[in-house]
């Protein structure tokens, strides 16, 4: 069997639009004509001219193919004589894919960022590299910690995966958890991350559209409370804090506050008031967060 592939028609058009963008579109129409005894099909046409869907026209890189149409030839014709028209369509604010493939598992991973504001009180802050506990000028903790709009990073990223073999059990699993090594330009324990996975059908595709949602906190996400309380320790003993404890002279009555506690169980002395905030500890000896490499998921 011989095919001809002739073009008979042309067209380029090009267009401000309203957003400020140039687009610029073509169209290409070919004669295909071929001696076989019975028509072929539109794929076996497409196939002869050699222009897919999400090609680049050669003239213009920019512009993607997003458009095929094929048919019979300007009149119905007989065999050794079968005729068609292949119409082509380019814009160059077509969405380029990552291949010509009709199963959806084959498209790209797309990513959005954005940030999410979550208001929360405060008692810390990340010093360059080093956490410290935010202490008034006396050396005492804010009450309650202070109210501030968080701006935390949202990386999303969705894909699809083939519904074969899927495992569903891994989305709950792996909910939650939160980076071993650093992910996304986050240090380990500051990125976590959210899987939601929905089932689709497309014709007789069946795949799980995935949904990751990764979020980056600059101090971490495992609880890393103040190491601070009501007690302290005296001679191995808790013993409520009272304000003598803590340089109020005779007073003792309760201390109101809880007051930072040293690693031993001990008041973090308040004096000097200004070096206190670098002198209390965190409690560091848990992790409730499991944690793992993000990048096994491939994405």
């Amino acid at each position: 069997m011989t095919w001809y592939v002739g073009l008979v028609d042309f067209s380029g058009e090009s267009e401000v639009q309203q957003d400020g963008r140039c687009v610029s579109r073509y169209t290409r129409k070919y004669l295909v004509r071929t001696d076989a005894a019975t028509f072929q099909t539109e794929a076996q046409v497409a196939t002869a001219v050699g222009i897919n869907r999400g090609s680049a026209l050669a003239a213009d890189p920019n512009a993607i193919c997003h458009k095929a149409s094929i048919g019979p030839g300007p009149a119905m014709t007989r065999a050794p004589y079968l005729a068609y028209f292949a119409t082509y369509e380019w814009a160059t604010n077509a969405t380029l894919p990552d291949t010509v493939d009709d199963d959806p598992t084959t498209r790209r991973t797309l990513t959005s960022i954005s940030p999410t504001i979550q208001s929360t009180y405060i008692i810390d802050y990340m010093d360059g590299t080093t956490r410290k506990v935010i202490l008034d000028s006396a050396g005492q903790p804010f009450d309650g910690g202070i109210p501030v709009d968080v701006r935390l990073g949202t990386v999303t990223k969705t894909r699809n995966k083939d519904a074969a073999g899927y495992d569903q059990n891994a989305v709950l699993a792996n909910s939650g958890k939160v980076n071993s090594v650093t992910y996304l330009g986050g240090e380990p324990g500051t990125v976590q991350v959210d899987i939601s996975a929905a089932e689709t059908y497309e014709g007789s595709f069946h795949f799980w559209k995935e949904t990751f949602t990764f979020n980056y906190k600059p101090t971490g996400w495992q609880p890393r409370p103040l190491q601070a309380g009501f007690y302290h320790l005296v001679a191995g003993k808790p013993k409520r804090i009272k304000n003598s404890d803590v340089g109020d002279g005779g007073d003792d009555n309760e201390c109101p506050e809880p007051q930072p506690l040293d690693d031993d169980g001990l008041i973090v002395d308040p004096l000097p008031a200004d070096t206190r905030p670098t002198r209390c500890k965190f409690k560091t000896d848990f992790d409730y967060f499991q944690e793992m490499d993000f990048s096994t998921f491939s994405l």
